[in-house]
């Protein structure tokens, strides 16, 4: 039988069938933190996407899971498209400022992302906020978006996906500003790429549905009455929201730490459970990988953080009573050590 892109549940083929067998067997250890997470069109998908490379695959589930575990997305209900859009808004004051968003899913329940590359304004949205609350709501945003996927895969048993608008209008050089560019992050690889031209509009209604696609983009869908389950509008960051250091009195109590390259740094601290950490931190240049443990065990993702424009500030909730420890690692810098000045405490 050949390979579908995508397939229904009969056309999955007896190779697929075992290599999604040997993928459920090595990450048996890992499977009661997102059971969900390990259906067969969603296993299908990361061997598809990666070559059928077991071994691969499994290595980037485990992360995947942990993450997705460890942020709580895996005890997340399944939420509509506008929910998913008002949830991540609460994340951060920047969402709104990264235009698009989850405009809906198609006849079939692919769901469909817009992103309006031409109406962001990376020059101040970069001042909106941490390098890591921009990974966090990432996290959260695709994280839901597979779970609406999962859900109408169930439903139609076949295998679905994103399909995504990029939006190029009012695009210009202002988009290739670099220090924002180093902290975007692209969370899916597009297997296809079609430009459209000045029929643009007929050919998605077309493809997706004149029903599921607002008439901004050419189709009949009705715009919640609700602005935060919209999307992201765009536009520049507002300068009095940017943030102010001598309006921060924990800028005045940071301790110093060095990081040589090609090694790390650790901080314990004390934790008691139901109660926070909360901290800030900088990075004297380029960025840092900076993640918590707990009994050797990751409990906070790794995030490559850049503090040029905005401290890195977040809380984090204690599960249980004990050290924790905060990690600096500068492993992937070559010859440049980095400077830290942090403060960490529980409140």
């Amino acid at each position: 039988m050949a390979e579908i892109e995508y397939p229904r549940t009969d056309e999955i083929t007896d190779n697929q069938k075992q290599k999604i067998d040997e993928v459920l067997t090595k990450c048996a250890d890992i499977k009661w933190m997102y059971p969900d997470y390990f259906s067969d069109f969603n296993i299908l998908r990361w061997l598809m996407g990666h070559g059928y490379n077991v071994d691969s695959v499994t290595r980037k589930i485990d992360h995947a899971v942990k993450v997705l575990h460890n942020s709580g997305i895996s005890k997340m209900s399944v939420m509509a498209p506008e929910e998913i859009n008002a949830y991540v808004k609460t994340m951060s004051p920047m969402v709104e400022y990264f235009a698009g968003g989850v405009m809906g899913q198609d006849r079939e329940g692919n769901v469909i992302y817009v992103h309006a590359l031409g109406r962001m304004h990376p020059k101040t949205i970069i001042r909106g906020g941490p390098t890591s609350r921009l990974y966090k709501v990432c996290i959260a945003q695709m994280g839901l978006v597979s779970k609406l996927i999962r859900e109408a895969e169930v439903k139609i048993n076949k295998k679905l996906g994103i399909k995504v608008i990029i939006d190029m209008d009012g695009f210009s050089m202002d988009h290739l500003y670099i220090p924002s560019a180093k902290v975007y992050v692209t969370l899916a690889t597009m297997l296809q790429v079609e430009f459209l031209g000045d029929n643009w509009r007929e050919i998605i209604c077309n493809d997706f549905g004149s029903e599921n696609v607002y008439p901004i983009w050419g189709g009949t869908k009705q715009v919640p009455t609700k602005p935060e389950n919209y999307l992201g509008m765009g536009g520049e960051f507002p300068e009095d929201s940017w943030y102010d250091a001598k309006s921060n009195p924990a800028e005045e109590k940071l301790t110093s730490l060095n990081v040589n390259a090609r090694s790390k740094e650790i901080v314990r601290v004390s934790g008691t459970k139901g109660r926070q950490f909360k901290w800030i931190f900088r990075v004297s240049s380029g960025d840092i990988d900076f993640s918590i443990e707990y009994d050797e065990r990751l409990v906070h993702p790794v995030f490559r953080c850049s503090t040029e424009f905005h401290p890195e500030i977040d809380t984090f909730m204690c599960d249980f009573d004990g050290i924790y420890t905060f990690v600096f690692s500068n492993e992937h810098g070559l010859i440049w050590g980095k400077g830290i000045k942090y403060l960490i405490e529980l409140i």
